[in-house]
């Protein structure tokens, strides 16, 4: 039987049942398909996590051995000894100075181990092989790495013989990984893995096998170990244990040290079963699950409503049901389909009534626009005309708009006449241009939109105009007067309510004036861009402007290595009652006076100005950094800006770079990319400024055409603090050199520790207080003319 031919009860019964049974699924799949991911990216996560560790214990040992090596060099009886190093002898080139032997009291190696790696050395060398470093894995009831180097430390020279523990690379993956682990050491094979086909031995069982001692496969190694006879393989060993202690997967990575590989770490994997997706699911899924439950009681809550609603229409209305539906009584299910069939015939029978309705609502939306007693436009009109003309007025700036209310003062009796109404509008019309808009505001009010009149005179003359014919045509030749608010719109970005708004307060401040005059005229003109604007600090920005207190200054950019100038990062300056301020500490209140694009263009004239001056005056092609944040970046016609200040100034927009940061792209990251593509393809460069590998990678900024990056300070002084942070920025950074773009500039470069660190690493572009900043124009031609005379 079909579902929908059930009773409602029925399928209330039955809807408990499916919306159980979809919780369980929903959270199963939930849990499994999260688990399924976290796997693929744990396995990931590992084989990353444990080369870094490698990598770094390898960086530590050698970064311990040289502290090590000068500490006997500068003190032979010093003592102090790093703990993962187990035996140091130290063979000086000088011959005066003879091997020094260091052996902590701690020390598990035995002597027969060391001196027949030392025999190894000379037989090698006895054989012609005088390489200056070699490495050899030993196990006996400790694993070490015996290693032998020669050493350049400044003046001092020589060889060592170094035993390092593993023991301290199995505590450090201990610790990071904190999964269950077994190392196996000795193992040299790299030919795919094949070497899990390999034989364990009795023998070998101490030597390669190194389990994690805090996680819970210890005892299930201990088990096997006395079963081996000869035939079991690494891999069997694998599969037991992870049949054993019920673990999905294992992920295998090697442990190499000096390039030269010594085993493989085993990391194993929790196993995800039916039974735990569904125990766990709802545990660590316990938001959606209680979501989903609340859902599936709010579902049947309503049908459980639904179900006693109809129950309670069948009773009360038995009689019409089977008077209009002709319901039957073969099956309980045939008054919800009669019910169905009535209400059917219902929707039939009114669609033929709903298209007229509609039909005459079309008709009578074109009629709301206009007033029936004047025939004339009404105020819902006028803001749609207003809205129009701005938009016209942001393609041509050259449309002058004045917005006028206006009442001529008639006696009473004629405004209540309608016949006498049409023919004040008919009056009105005659007299203005065709493109000039007249409208209907309020009784005895009247709105008028013109584009072509271009100054107040013009304007007076025109209500002139109106209050003499209507003298003549309308009040039998006597004198009338007008009350008229005019205003001029003078910015495009002006809302049409605001308009409205300001016309209104100057009609009503006109109708207050006491004059003789026939009509009075105020006029109120908006030199502002918006209603929520700061004018009063607009008004002092634009005087300093105008008085030359506002300045522009630069920040050098320097190549530390040739000691010349790259680039100039543009600033900004305000200079008020003797002290001097950023202009980006007014951001918010420049944007919110409606002059964050007017500062823009303002900012990067004076910066191409001062670049062709110093073009001009030195031999240096130096090029600019000019920051932009995100309002300026998307302002629609900063590209036809910068092709005429390019062209007037002569500066090639190669050399003009745009910095951004990380918060302006990710306001709005799909519009911030097409406007930088298209001003890249015009020929200018970006750099992402004070970068702190926050919401964007790499990959990003080489993706987008970033031709530099500029490091914040923030993310440099790590580099002096800690010792980590130190190894993997350093990495990060060599890397980043391999590759010709984008370029690294280093930020806030404040003392000599930091400029050598990263001169060393490839960084040779930097800038901040250890050169000169916030110089003017004169300042900097000053120091590249005394530069080129030195």
């Amino acid at each position: 039987m079909r579902y929908i031919n059930l009773p409602f009860s029925r399928q209330f019964l039955v809807g408990v049942v499916l919306y159980s049974v979809c919780i369980i699924l929903a959270v199963y799949v939930a849990y499994f398909g999260t688990n399924r991911v976290n796997t693929i990216n744990t396995e990931s996560m590992i084989t990353s996590q444990s080369a870094t560790i490698y990598d770094f214990m390898e960086s530590k040992s050698h970064e311990d051995i040289t502290t090590l090596i000068q500490v006997l060099e500068n003190n032979p009886l010093s003592s102090s000894i790093p703990s993962n190093i187990s035996y140091i002898e130290w063979i000086s080139d000088d011959p005066n100075k003879g091997p020094v032997t260091r052996t902590p009291n701690n020390s598990t190696i035995k002597h027969s181990i060391l001196e027949k790696f030392k025999q190894n050395i000379q037989e090698r060398e006895k054989q012609g092989n005088f390489s200056t470093e070699y490495t050899k894995y030993i196990c006996d009831h400790e694993c070490f790495i015996l290693l032998y180097n020669s050493y350049q430390i400044n003046q001092i020279s020589g060889r060592a013989i170094v035993a390092l523990k593993l023991r301290s690379i199995s505590e450090l993956l201990e610790n990071l990984n904190n999964r269950p682990t077994i190392m196996l050491y000795g193992i040299t094979d790299q030919d795919n893995l094949q070497w899990l086909d390999q034989n364990v031995t009795k023998l070998s069982w101490g030597n390669f096998i190194e389990p994690n001692r805090k996680n819970r496969i210890l005892n299930s190694i201990a088990k096997y170990r006395y079963s081996f006879n000869g035939k079991t393989t690494y891999r069997n060993l694998l599969d037991a244990i992870c049949e054993d202690q019920r673990f999905g997967n294992y992920v295998i990575t090697p442990i190499t040290f000096n390039h030269q590989l010594i085993g493989y770490t085993v990391t194993f994997l929790p196993k995800v079963t039916l039974s735990s997706a569904i125990k766990h699911g709802i545990v660590n899924n316990i938001t959606i699950t209680c979501i989903l439950t609340i859902l599936a009681v709010l579902i049947l809550c309503h049908y459980v409503f639904n179900l006693v609603r109809l129950e309670s229409f069948f009773l009360r209305n038995r009689s019409r049901i089977s008077k209009y539906a002709k319901s039957k009584k073969s099956r309980s299910s045939d008054e919800v389909y009669a019910l169905l069939g009535h209400l059917q015939a219902s929707l039939n029978s009114n669609e033929d009534l709903s298209t007229q309705i509609e039909s005459l609502h079309n008709k009578l939306e074109f009629y709301s626009n206009y007033d029936p007693h004047t025939s004339l436009p009404n105020r819902k009109w006028i803001l749609e005309q207003i809205t129009h003309l701005q938009t016209e007025r942001k393609v041509n700036s050259a449309i002058e708009l004045f917005a006028v209310e206006f009442c001529p003062v008639l006696p009473k009796e004629i405004y209540d006449d309608e016949k006498m109404c049409h023919r004040i509008s008919s009056i009105m019309l005659n007299l203005i241009n065709e493109k000039d808009y007249l409208a209907f505001y309020e009784p005895t009010v009247y709105y008028l939109l013109t584009t072509s009149i271009k100054n107040k005179t013009e304007m007076d003359e025109l209500l002139d105009l109106f209050r003499k014919e209507l003298s003549e045509q309308v009040n039998n030749g006597k004198e009338i007067r007008i009350s008229a608010g005019i205003v001029q719109v003078l910015s495009n970005s002006i809302s049409p309510a605001l308009i409205m708004k300001q016309t209104h307060l100057a009609y009503q401040h006109s109708c207050e004036l006491d004059v003789n005059d026939s009509y009075a005229v105020y006029t109120d003109s908006m030199n502002t861009q918006s209603s929520g604007i700061d004018t009063a600090f607009a008004n002092r920005l634009k005087h300093a402007r105008m008085k030359g207190d506002l300045t522009m200054r630069y920040d050098q950019v320097m190549n530390v290595t040739c000691k010349t100038i790259v680039s100039l990062i543009a600033k900004s300056f305000w200079f008020q009652e003797g002290v001097t301020y950023n202009l980006d500490d007014f951001t918010d209140q420049i944007i919110s006076s409606g002059l964050n694009t007017e500062n823009c263009y303002w900012k990067v004239e004076n910066a191409m100005h001062d670049l062709a001056e110093l073009d001009q005056d030195t031999n240096h092609n130096i090029n600019m950094i000019i920051p932009l944040n995100y309002g300026q970046l998307l302002d629609s016609d900063l590209p036809s800006f910068l092709d005429m200040v390019t062209v007037k100034y002569r500066i090639l927009p190669n050399r003009i770079t745009f910095a951004l940061t990380e918060n302006a792209i990710s306001n709005d990251i799909t519009n911030c990319l097409d406007a930088i593509e298209k001003l890249s393809a015009n020929g200018y460069h970006f750099t992402l400024q004070n970068y702190n590998m926050g919401l964007i990678d790499m990959d990003f900024i080489k993706e987008n055409k970033f031709s530099s990056v500029m490091l914040s300070g923030s993310l440099t002084k790590r580099v002096l603090t800690s010792e980590y942070d130190r190894f993997m920025l350093s990495r990060m950074v060599k890397r980043w050199i391999q590759d010709t773009e984008p370029q690294i500039i280093l930020q806030d470069v404040d003392s000599m520790i930091t400029l050598e660190t990263f001169k060393e690493l490839g960084v040779t572009v930097m800038s901040g207080i250890l050169f000169p900043c916030s110089q003017d124009l004169s300042a900097v031609k000053a120091f590249v003319n005394r530069e080129d005379s030195v």
